[in-house]
């Protein structure tokens, strides 16, 4: 965090959104999700007045991001929902996470895209995110 405030200073931004850890997985296991997560926890606890804290969630470990759901946003001090590019955001596995991010009124951060040559398998859409919206 003392790094990312320096560029923060320097470029007059007050607040920094935090989502992952390092290294980043394709496909986190629910041990890797939980290590991303506290690196992430760790570096908003620093500075609580710079920074805000995504929890990072993969729906293939359901019962694991909730928990990690429970452990971060619930109990705070995160105030949103990271979801993993591994399954398309209208997905019914995902219903479960959107359900208490919508409860805690926790944002999502959802990625989308529109590729030329087709979206990757799990890859959002714009039109999935208006799906999900819609329910």
């Amino acid at each position: 965090m003392t790094e990312i405030v320096k560029y923060m200073d320097r470029m007059g931004i007050e607040r920094v959104m935090l989502s992952l850890g390092y290294p980043l997985f394709n496909d986190p296991s629910p041990e890797q999700l939980r290590a991303a997560n506290d690196q992430v926890f760790r570096a908003i606890k620093s500075r609580p007045d710079r920074a805000y804290g995504f929890v990072y969630l993969n729906p293939n470990y359901l019962q694991s991001s909730l928990d990690e759901f429970d452990r971060f946003v619930r109990d705070g001090p995160m105030v949103g929902v990271k979801l993993l590019v591994a399954k398309r955001c209208n997905s019914p596995e995902l219903g479960p996470i959107v359900e208490k991010a919508s409860v805690m009124k926790a944002a999502i951060l959802q990625h989308t895209w529109l590729k030329v040559g087709g979206n990757l398998p799990g890859e959002s859409s714009p039109h999935d995110i208006v799906e999900l919206a819609a329910n």
